[in-house]
């Protein structure tokens, strides 16, 4: 891959964990200030959670994944989980 296009990538993934960190920072200071905010907060993740990807799995940030094989030698990746059955 591009060196370019990694740190873009590596910077990306930077932002969205820092927005993620002031998000939570900010969603924490509300319910300390107003308690009452709660089922409404509760009922606002709920509707997030039923647009994520199926599988329940986010996408947040990027992977970047290289391989090299020797031979016959088999090369798998996967971006998420995954489960190799062949022996």
């Amino acid at each position: 891959m591009d060196p370019q296009l990694m740190q873009l990538a590596q910077t990306a993934g930077a932002t969205v964990v820092a927005l993620s960190d002031e998000w939570h920072g900010r969603l924490m200071a509300l319910l300390a200030s107003d308690p009452g905010t709660a089922p409404h907060l509760e009922r606002v993740v709920h509707e997030a959670r039923e647009l994520r990807p199926s599988g329940g799995q986010s996408l947040i940030g990027s992977v970047y994944i290289s391989a090299h094989t020797t031979g016959n030698s088999p090369a798998h990746q996967a971006g998420h989980d995954r489960h190799i059955t062949e022996r």
